[in-house]
């Protein structure tokens, strides 16, 4: 029994991700920035936690493999939506960034699902989209703390832009990265149904 506890706490911190999003929507609503900052980061840390201590400890699992990723892209596309509602219409070109950002864990999410239904095993998480959405918690916690500080526009403009700017080139990079990262899991694949296939004629 303890045993099967320890071996899910990463998909426990996981769970909880997707619990916080709905109190990180009603505190930033409601206008309580230090507490979204405060929720914000205990989800960044629940996002870099579950994935060390499945790796070190070997608790990795299928459902892990799943849960993880969705949590990373509810979180992400409901900080993306918030953002769009506060800055989109006050920052010029802000909602073409954050509409890369959404656009990316979108193509993400079909293509994954493709790719489930071609090779039956779900994707691990690799580095460069770990480091993608680090950088992204990193901006939006960012964001938040320049209104925690209440800078002074434009100078709170053209932050919260490049910051964005920033969360979206690295969600591309990821993106081409994954893309290459799926196409080489897929012709792995073929090619060991290939040899499966050889051996049992």
């Amino acid at each position: 029994m303890m045993n099967r506890f320890k071996r899910n706490i990463p998909n426990y911190l996981t769970a909880m991700r997707i619990l916080l999003i709905p109190f990180i929507i009603y505190c930033f609503i409601t206008g309580r920035p230090i507490v979204s900052f405060a929720l914000l980061a205990l989800s960044a840390f629940t996002d870099v936690a579950d994935g060390k201590i499945a790796r070190k400890y070997g608790y990795i699992t299928d459902i892990g493999k799943i849960l993880d990723p969705i949590a990373d892209k509810l979180t992400m596309a409901t900080v993306v939506a918030l953002l769009w509602i506060k800055y989109g219409h006050k920052i010029p070109g802000l909602t073409v960034l954050l509409c890369v950002l959404l656009g990316k864990d979108v193509l993400m999410l079909i293509g994954s699902s493709i790719l489930f239904n071609l090779i039956k095993k779900p994707l691990g998480s690799v580095w460069y989209g770990k480091m993608s959405t680090v950088i992204f918690y990193a901006s939006a916690l960012a964001i938040i703390l320049i209104d925690i500080l209440k800078t002074p526009d434009p100078l709170k403009s053209r932050l919260i832009f490049a910051l964005i700017f920033i969360a979206a080139a690295a969600a591309v990079i990821a993106f081409i990265c994954y893309v290459g990262y799926g196409i080489r899991t897929l012709k792995e694949s073929r090619r060991e149904e290939a040899i499966e296939k050889k051996a049992t004629v």
